[in-house]
């Protein structure tokens, strides 16, 4: 039988302990989907209600006019609560409030926020709305305390079945890593684990099931054969047979003989005053500067001679230089490289210059054809970032073998387990060379995979004190 919780939320008059007030406690009693009971008061407080509060909740000094003061609420709250779990999104916050108040809770704590930067590592904001927004739930009338009290359950309730959702052996390694942190949640993973594995010696195999050859385990980058790479090494992969090319996947580049120069008339013509550049954005204004960096930079390509350009800001560098460019690699059927200085500009062109380039394409191949149906994009890119951006999968391997983590080392692997699912894996030598401080005997093929959009760091330092005579593991993950 599923236990029972009870999320509650609160709202106050600001975040600082000790001098904030609350002005509103709701809380929902549930069991499994089901809601049992609701608790939702508002609490008059001794301090006035600042403004930026009224317009975030919703809730005037003239409602807190004749509400109890939290003295009065706390014993009611206390018997609604009794010793059930509590769920609540950045928790702690409330509870340090509640102590202040003079209520302290001695019941199991769970922490929304906590489960979903562990479950959902590549969302891009963990507050509860965005959550809520994420997972699908309907979050009318956000910053009101039951309501918001409502949507912690059903986050809370979504993010468990994702953890239940897991096969077998996942759980079993998320349940041994758990163990070793101080996450209050490990108490539900390991009922989880508990009861997984008292089913599993009830369901019975399939008929053929003992004639059937045993698949491997899929790595956590999405292809089947990474525990033959870690397990054997390069002479492994070396026997094994080669992957067959994936049919969604991109098609190898192969050179045209194409020779002719880039059609420097066509160019102009993306930039020109009702081109594809201002059919893509409506209030572009064509830049002369642009058009001639773009013009040089073709030039550039077409006699293989190298370039120089100082611009300034507006000037439109990025669509300057990627046109020519992406027009240079389909005409001859060859990779062209733009490396950039930051990260950040890289992700910009990766992730919003690209893709509006691609629009533009589109545009003028449909112009070009009488305005048929645009055609899929003709060109592709890909990111490429520096070594210490890709997680080595053979280092994380050996880490995930220690039996003497720290906690805040498990949790960085917990993080990672979750990141991992779904993400290409390619392959780089001597990622694991001696100077990286790993162990002796770790071999020089490593599976790496790109990091970017995990919320943790990929490093961590080992601690020397405690460790023996065991094999020193590296001390970082890249």
């Amino acid at each position: 039988m599923e236990r029972i919780y009870v999320a509650i939320d609160l709202e106050m008059t600001g975040l600082e302990v000790g001098e904030d007030e609350i002005i509103e406690v709701g809380a929902v009693k549930f069991q499994g989907e089901t809601v049992l009971d609701t608790f939702s008061s508002l609490v008059n407080p001794r301090r006035s209600l600042p403004l930026k509060i009224t317009r975030i909740t919703g809730i005037s000094a003239a409602d807190l006019v004749g509400s109890p003061r939290f003295g009065e609420v706390a014993p009611e709250l206390v018997r609604f609560l009794k010793n059930y779990p509590l769920v609540g999104h950045s928790v702690e916050r409330d509870l340090r409030m509640l102590q202040s108040h003079g209520l302290h809770l001695n019941q199991p704590v769970y922490d929304t926020f906590d489960l979903a930067t562990l479950l959902l590592p590549r969302i891009s904001s963990y507050k509860l709305g965005a959550l809520a927004e994420y997972l699908g739930i309907a979050h009318a009338d956000a910053h009101r305390a039951l309501n918001d009290a409502d949507m912690t359950r059903q986050v809370f309730w979504n993010l468990l079945e994702r953890i239940r959702a897991l096969n077998f052996p996942d759980l079993t390694e998320i349940h041994r890593l758990m163990e070793m942190t101080d996450w209050s949640v490990r108490s539900l993973v390991a009922e989880m684990h508990q009861a997984r594995a008292r089913q599993a010696f009830l369901v019975e195999p399939p008929p053929d099931a003992a004639r059937q050859p045993r698949s491997p385990t899929p790595d956590r980058s999405g292809s089947a054969d990474t525990l033959w790479d870690l397990r054997e090494g390069a002479e492994g992969a070396a026997q094994r047979p080669p992957r067959p090319a994936r049919p969604d996947g991109p098609r190898p580049l192969k050179p045209t003989g194409w020779t002719a120069p880039l059609d420097l008339t066509t160019i102009a013509a993306f930039f020109a005053p009702g081109g594809a550049m201002s059919q893509v954005f409506g209030a572009y204004e064509q830049r002369l500067p642009q058009v001639e960096m773009a013009l040089a930079i073709a030039g550039s390509f077409n006699h293989s001679t190298p370039l120089l350009v100082e611009a300034g800001t507006g000037t439109g560098k990025s669509m300057a230089y990627l046109l020519p460019a992406v027009l240079f690699a389909v005409q001859r059927g060859e990779r062209v490289v733009v490396s950039t200085n930051t990260l950040n500009l890289q992700d910009q062109l990766f992730f919003k210059d690209i893709p509006d380039l691609q629009r533009m394409v589109q545009v003028q191949v449909s112009n070009a054809s009488n305005d048929a149906p645009a055609s899929p994009p003709f060109f592709t890119a890909a990111l490429l970032k520096g070594r210490k951006n890709y997680l080595c999968l053979r280092r994380y391997k050996m880490m995930q073998r220690d039996e003497g983590l720290q906690p805040e080392e498990a949790r960085l692997l917990l993080k990672i387990l979750f990141w991992l699912p779904g993400r290409p894996a390619e392959t780089g030598p001597n990622c694991c060379s001696p100077r990286k401080n790993v162990s002796p005997g770790a071999g020089s093929m490593c599976r790496l995979i790109p990091v970017s959009g995990i919320a943790v760091p990929i490093s961590t330092t080992a601690s020397s004190s405690k460790r023996g005579d065991r094999p020193r593991r590296p001390t970082s993950l890249w």
